[in-house]
């Protein structure tokens, strides 16, 4: 199973993948955006892991239970409010890349550098949040 340290290197690996994206003509803002979005997760799941030994992907499959996604959300949601509004955020906008909902367009033609700039500021906030110092 995975623990806090292996999330936390993929959470990294995902925000280097982002940001070199971002600082090679940022062709592929929408890939860039759902790495931020994956860091998200792993920043998650190191924390709730720390927390519980748990993974929010195991618990989530308990009986009956939401998607992983949604059950992660509504964690974050009622326990971590600070942070829901970027949290959300990001989710839609993956979401939006990965899936085109509500696009008329490629994902790809949507979003722009500012985009993923902007969301480059919100995993940061919820890196800091969740108190892991930026990347050695």
């Amino acid at each position: 199973m995975a623990n806090e340290n292996l999330h936390l290197s993929q959470a990294y690996h995902n925000i280097k993948l982002a940001k070199h994206i971002l600082d090679n003509n940022c062709i592929f803002p929408d890939w860039a955006i759902t790495s931020f979005f994956y860091a998200a997760i792993h920043f998650f799941e190191a924390q709730f892991y720390k927390r519980s030994s748990k993974h929010g992907e195991e618990e989530a499959q308990k009986g009956d239970g939401p998607s992983a996604h949604a059950y992660r959300r509504h964690i974050i949601h009622n326990n971590h409010k600070l942070i829901y509004k970027e949290w959300a955020e990001l989710n839609t906008a993956s979401n939006q890349a990965r899936y085109l909902i509500g696009l008329d367009k490629p994902a790809y033609d949507y979003f722009s550098e500012q985009n993923v700039k902007e969301f480059e500021k919100k995993i940061g906030t919820i890196r800091h949040y969740f108190g892991y110092i930026p990347n050695p």
